[in-house]
């Protein structure tokens, strides 16, 4: 429709499903970057990182997956990348 504005829902489904941003941050930094949120990302991602999630090397690699193009630039997401040891590969 043009011209309709999407906003994100107050409680939008994947919150209902019972995951917890604290087990699940990568996924959860996923699903914000759908919905925009960069800040929540960049967090959630960060998070994830300090707790060494398995899910930063497979659910959507940060490095090279075009999921992240939203944050790649972002100076906290290439933080990220030196925390894990990435950014020497970064292009």
């Amino acid at each position: 429709m043009p011209g309709a504005v999407w906003t994100r829902p107050a409680n939008p489904p994947f919150l209902r499903s019972g995951a917890t941003e604290s087990t699940h941050q990568v996924a959860f930094a996923i699903a914000f970057i759908a919905l925009g949120d960069n800040d929540k990302v960049l967090m959630l991602l960060d998070q994830a990182v300090k707790r060494r999630d398995i899910g930063l090397l497979t659910a959507a690699a940060p490095l090279d997956d075009p999921t992240y193009a939203p944050v790649r630039d972002d100076p906290r997401f290439r933080r990220i990348l030196n925390e894990m040891d990435l950014s020497r590969f970064r292009r």
